[in-house]
C-alpha cells in the first residue's frame, strides 16, 4: 500500500530576498498532446491552437508558506490560477485556491476555494488536479510509491498514486536534462473493486499523467503529458521552455 502523506514544501534556498520569500519563474510551451488516449468535450487544439501557447509559473516560498502563481494564455483568454499553502511539519498543506478566466474583457469563471480550515472533512493531502504537475518537483525520487488527493471539485475527489519509474535524458525548448521519469494514475479501486493483483497487472493501461523532473537542484518540472485536470481533462503535454 502506498504512503498517503501532505507534499513536501520546497527546501529553503539560499537566495531568499529581504522579504524572506525565494521567487522563481518558469516558461512552458503548452501544446495539445499528438494523439489522445482518452475521449473529452473540451478540446486541447482549441485551447492551445496548432502553434501551442505560453504557460508561466511563478513560484515564491518562504519558511512558513507557498504560494503558485499559474498562468496560461489560450485562444482568445487567459486562465489564471493560485494556490496558496501553509507549511506544516515541512509539509504543504493548500490553504486557498482562486482561478479566473476572462474572455472578450469580461469575467467568465470565478473560483475560490478554501481548503483550511474547511467543513466538508476532505483529506487533508488534497491538491487541485490543476497544480499537481508544479508540486510534483519537490517530492522524493527515491522509487517509492505514495499517494494524494487530487481535487477536480468537492464532489470529485481521487487518490492518485506517483513513483520513479526510470532515468531519462530528454530535450525540450529549454535544453537537455536528465530527469526522473515519474508515473502518476488513479486508484481504480475508488471505483471498481479489482483487488490488488489485477490493480498491478492493469497499471499500464490506467489513465497516466506523466512527469519528467529535473534530478539535479532545482528540480524544476521539464515535462508533463497527460490530461490537465481528471481523465477526460483536455490532453496536454507542457514542455519547459525557460
Amino acid at each position: 500500500m502506498a504512503t498517503e502523506e501532505l507534499f513536501q514544501m520546497p527546501p529553503r534556498q539560499s537566495t531568499m530576498g529581504a522579504d524572506g520569500w525565494h521567487e522563481e519563474v518558469h516558461r512552458y510551451r503548452a501544446t495539445a498532446r499528438r494523439k489522445s488516449k482518452f475521449k473529452s468535450a473540451l478540446s486541447a487544439d482549441h485551447l492551445f491552437g496548432s502553434e501551442g501557447r505560453t504557460s508561466t509559473v511563478t513560484t515564491r516560498h518562504s519558511d512558513g508558506a507557498l504560494e503558485l502563481r499559474v498562468q496560461h494564455e489560450l485562444s482568445g483568454t487567459a486562465m489564471n490560477e493560485v494556490l496558496t499553502a501553509t507549511a506544516v511539519n515541512g509539509r504543504i498543506r493548500p490553504d486557498l485556491l482562486t482561478r479566473e478566466l476572462d474572455f472578450e474583457g469580461e469575467s467568465s469563471r470565478r473560483e475560490l476555494v478554501r481548503f483550511f480550515p474547511e467543513p466538508l472533512g476532505i483529506p487533508a493531502a488534497s491538491y487541485p488536479d490543476m497544480m499537481l504537475p508544479f508540486l510534483m518537483r519537490w517530492q522524493p525520487l527515491d522509487g517509492k510509491s505514495r499517494s494524494v488527493w487530487s481535487w477536480t471539485s468537492d464532489r470529485f475527489i481521487a487518490r492518485v498514486y506517483y513513483e520513479v519509474r526510470k532515468r531519462e535524458t530528454i530535450t525540450v525548448p529549454a535544453g537537455k536534462f536528465e530527469t526522473a521519469s515519474i508515473w502518476m494514475y488513479p486508484d481504480l479501486n475508488d471505483w471498481i473493486a479489482l483487488g490488488g493483483l489485477i490493480t498491478k497487472l492493469a497499471k499500464p493501461l490506467l489513465p497516466r499523467y506523466d512527469f519528467w523532473i529535473e534530478t539535479a537542484a532545482p528540480h524544476r518540472m521539464v515535462r508533463f503529458e497527460g490530461p490537465y485536470g481528471p481523465p477526460g481533462a483536455p490532453e496536454v503535454v507542457l514542455e519547459l521552455a525557460g
